[in-house]
């Protein structure tokens, strides 16, 4: 899974947010086992290279919202 074993540290609410999807579809991802079943509150580590594209997708996709 990307979200494992790499440098960058994030929530899951940040997890969540970068990949726009809910909280409680990381929470259904944990039970299906596509992602390990952990603290709510322990952050995961994804790959730098990962994390930009969701950061630079966050942003276009903040600036289209602002009729930018």
């Amino acid at each position: 899974m990307v979200f494992i074993g790499t440098k960058k540290l994030v929530t899951q609410r940040e997890m969540a947010r970068l990949l726009n999807i809910t909280e409680k579809t990381i929470i259904l991802w944990r039970e299906l086992g596509y992602i390990p079943f952990v603290d709510l509150k322990r952050p995961y580590y994804i790959p730098d290279e990962v994390y930009s594209a969701l950061k630079r997708r966050q942003k276009t996709k903040n600036l289209r919202y602002r009729g930018l």
